[in-house]
């Protein structure tokens, strides 16, 4: 998690000095493939030695990634067999052609992804499942800040086990966050890593603090682009296949520079 953390930073630091775009990340299952790739090192598994079928609940009570992991050693699943999606097999190399960083990042088993890459030669970073990183809690804080702060709040009463690391699907939840960690005597950004979704100016504002570690932009000013393109089919004109939004990954160090930019 901190080489991930390290590798996030670095991009985006890269990103807001030259303005390239931020790295395309595809996931594997459903997406890159057309199957579920557990789904099929179960079959491959099972269909090798049909008596693991007796200790997959134990393999499981350690997690989903330590699940995966076994399934993995006992599964073989040859990399050039798999079902890929065409589509987005040509996506990615239509980014890359611009020379646009493509990330495999998904939560199948890190040595599958590592194998998909290898035979696919289309990767500049794998983000995969790992034994050694565990998601222990995971609850709906409804997307505002007194909700986030109330699942923190449980969250740090009942976890015996230290929290390393903290995703909050939007702003306003890693912001509630951050006050129940600090009201339990810890210090957000340090004591626990805080990645959160949206990139508004609350989040920057506790990124300047030191309390947020990396806020991902999603951008709500997608107004001007949709006008854009209605006024091209008006006029005739061909739409690419894809419209991309811009939009960037922010990690503490570059909070100040890029605040005054910042629109919402």
């Amino acid at each position: 998690m901190n080489e991930a953390s390290a590798s996030a930073s670095s991009t985006a630091r890269a990103q807001a000095a030259t303005g390239a775009l931020p790295p395309l990340c595809v996931d594997l299952d459903g997406t890159l493939l057309r199957t579920d790739s557990l789904h099929e090192a179960l079959v491959s598994a099972l269909r090798r030695a049909p008596w693991i079928a007796l200790v997959l609940p134990f393999w499981l009570l350690r997690g989903l990634a330590a699940f995966k992991r076994e399934v993995m050693r006992r599964a073989r699943l040859d990399p050039a067999l798999l079902p890929y999606e065409p589509v987005v097999l040509d996506l990615i190399r239509g980014e890359r052609a611009k020379g646009r960083r493509v990330v495999l990042a998904t939560a199948a088993d890190e040595t599958l992804a590592r194998a998909v890459a290898a035979h696919l030669d289309l990767f500049e970073e794998i983000i995969a499942s790992n034994p050694r990183f565990k998601i222990i809690r995971s609850q709906s804080g409804e997307f505002t800040r007194s909700k986030g702060k109330e699942v923190m709040e449980a969250f740090l009463k009942a976890e015996t086990r230290k929290i390393h690391l903290l995703f909050a699907h939007n702003d306003d939840m890693a912001i509630g966050a951050i006050q129940a960690i600090e009201e339990a005597g810890m210090k957000p950004a340090q004591d626990i890593i805080i990645i959160s979704i949206d990139a508004v100016k609350g989040a920057f504002e506790a990124m300047m603090a030191g309390k947020l570690n990396v806020s991902v932009e999603c951008s709500p000013l997608l107004g001007p682009q949709l006008m854009a393109a209605v006024a091209d089919i008006k006029a005739g004109k061909p739409l690419p296949k894809r419209i991309l939004t811009k939009e960037g990954i922010f990690p503490m160090e570059v909070a100040k520079a890029e605040f005054p930019n910042r629109k919402y």
